[in-house]
């Protein structure tokens, strides 16, 4: 009896430990099966032998009805990236619930939406979707975010009902700097941190050289309120369709003008707010230190923090000060005698 006990909480124990997804993610549904399995297994010995029946079996039917239960419970805890959706794309929801196929607008607000790739796949093959994506939806895609694996597995639909997803990249590949800046050769290594919601301006300790590319990507939700309005988790790209200008916002934003509640950056204490959202390569113009903030009128009820991810390219070389060389001057030639 002693022993069986002891067998159940180590597997507690083990299994509370947390999944994880192909990418890293939390893997919630599957942890809180787990989780349930373990707890019912261990439950169901105990009482299957104080009550003189065989305590396997009692594991087996327990366990049973914990991985249910527990899948249900985990599942539950993707609430939040379900709510960001429905205030973001309630369609997208909508067709999502009905198993209805999904379009490319779909795709990429399950992506602004948090929603692992992993996730998106499943709800992709339980609607069995096709896609035939042209050049022009390919690069759509990409400029929104999506990966290039979940891509992939979109463009390959045409030839399997559900392919595989391909392996995560090991380390984030910085996108294509705008039309007009020249990236400097060698690139540095990514500084990757959390961003607390409540932070207001906060020093990423990241300096920037005048004319240096600088990548910056962010991912995750924060609440920006404690009550339980069904808007109040954000994604990095905040809530384009309202504006700082809302005349119920009694309090001015720390970036006027750019989307609320969205990251926002800015170079120096004293430097221009930018937009930022889940990705943006820009050429700093002056040197100073990276700012970076959600862009909120009050921080007091925020919560939770963004993932972010910075990866700076070498400043150019500086420009040489000797001025240029004289152009040569050749003396006419002698008048020859007649």
């Amino acid at each position: 009896m002693r022993k069986q006990i002891t067998f159940g909480l180590l597997m507690v124990a083990f299994f509370t430990g947390g999944c994880q997804t192909p990418e890293g993610n939390p893997d919630r549904t599957a942890t809180g099966a787990l989780t349930g399995a373990a707890i019912g297994a261990g439950t169901g010995a105990i009482i299957g032998n104080a009550s003189g029946h065989h305590a396997g079996e009692g594991a087996l039917i327990g366990g049973a009805i914990g991985a249910l239960t527990g899948g249900i419970i985990g599942n539950a805890m993707d609430q939040q990236q379900r709510e960001i959706l429905s205030h973001q794309n309630p369609e997208t929801l909508q067709r999502i619930e009905q198993g209805y196929p999904l379009g490319m607008a779909d795709v990429k607000a399950l992506v602004r939406a948090g929603v692992s790739d992993e996730v998106i796949r499943s709800q992709i093959c339980n609607s069995h979707t096709v896609y035939r994506l042209t050049t022009a939806e390919i690069i759509d895609l990409k400029d929104s975010g999506v990966s290039q694996r979940l891509i992939d597995f979109m463009i390959n639909t045409r030839g399997a009902p559900c392919p595989p997803l391909s392996p995560p990249p090991l380390a984030p590949v910085p996108p294509a700097p705008p039309s007009g800046i020249v990236v400097p050769q060698g690139q540095g290594s990514p500084s990757s941190f959390q961003l607390p919601a409540s932070a207001g301006w906060y020093d990423t300790g990241i300096s920037l050289s005048a004319s240096q590319v600088v990548t910056i990507r962010a991912s995750g939700s924060v609440s920006i309120s404690v009550d339980n309005r069904p808007d109040r988790y954000k994604t990095p790209e905040g809530d384009p369709n309202d504006t700082t200008s809302n005349p119920n916002y009694h309090l001015p934003f720390v970036a006027p003008g750019l989307v609320p509640w969205s990251l926002v950056g800015k170079i120096g204490d004293n430097g221009v707010p930018f937009q930022v959202g889940r990705r943006k390569t820009i050429q700093a113009q002056s040197s100073g230190k990276l700012y970076l903030s959600i862009n909120d009128n009050n921080f007091d009820d925020n919560s939770g923090n963004w993932d972010v991810t910075v990866l700076l390219n070498q400043p150019p070389p500086p420009q040489s000060s000797a001025p240029p060389p004289l152009p040569s001057i050749s003396e006419p030639p002698e008048p020859q005698p007649h």
